[in-house]
């Protein structure tokens, strides 16, 4: 099975797919009936899936043909798409409830600077959810794909507070949480 950076799930292995996905299922807690950026969206198939949930899921990304092609994949009411360089965010602060980035900041020069424009474009208790990749334990154990975990924040939650269920229980942490 092949990883490709840029998922166009019409092209794309289903196990591939699926696995991408597992993000933003993890995710739709907390996203219902809240406002949505879905940073480094890529093709746009997982802020579609947020907006199923969200009262309005913004999808951005540097790659303007990735862009142009969720635009027209992906169109509904409460779905909009932009060219955005994750660092320098066009937003103006406390514009969301829930900020998502998946396998993103691994990208990154800097990642922090990721953090410092998610917590200026939350509003107060809003969510940051983030994941990068660990090859060896997404590669050969995909079950931690739907692993949740606590980021390292006092305030911070996961599924069910990373205590009680199989998912959260010594799982290593493809996705983590904080809220603002």
């Amino acid at each position: 099975m092949s990883y490709p950076e840029r998922i166009l799930p019409d092209e794309t292995e289903p196990g591939v797919v699926a696995l991408h996905l597992k993000r933003y299922v993890f995710a739709r807690p907390w996203c219902e009936r809240r406002d949505v950026l879905d940073v480094a969206c890529g093709t746009g198939y997982g802020t579609a899936s947020l907006a199923e949930v969200a009262r309005e899921a913004v999808g951005g990304d540097i790659d303007a043909d990735a862009v142009a092609y969720a635009r027209g994949r992906y169109a509904r009411a409460n779905v909009r798409f932009d060219v955005v360089d994750a660092q320098a965010l066009p937003y103006e602060p406390a514009s969301f409830d829930t900020f998502v980035s998946f396998e993103t900041i691994e990208h990154l020069d800097d990642p922090a600077v990721l953090a410092r424009e998610a917590a200026r474009v939350l509003r107060d208790g809003g969510a940051f959810l983030v994941s990068t990749p660990q090859v060896a334990e997404t590669t050969h154990s995909p079950r931690f794909a739907s692993s949740a975990s606590v980021a390292a924040r006092p305030d911070a939650t996961a599924c069910c507070g990373g205590s009680t269920c199989s998912a959260c229980v010594g799982a290593p942490p493809p996705f983590a949480a904080w809220t603002r």
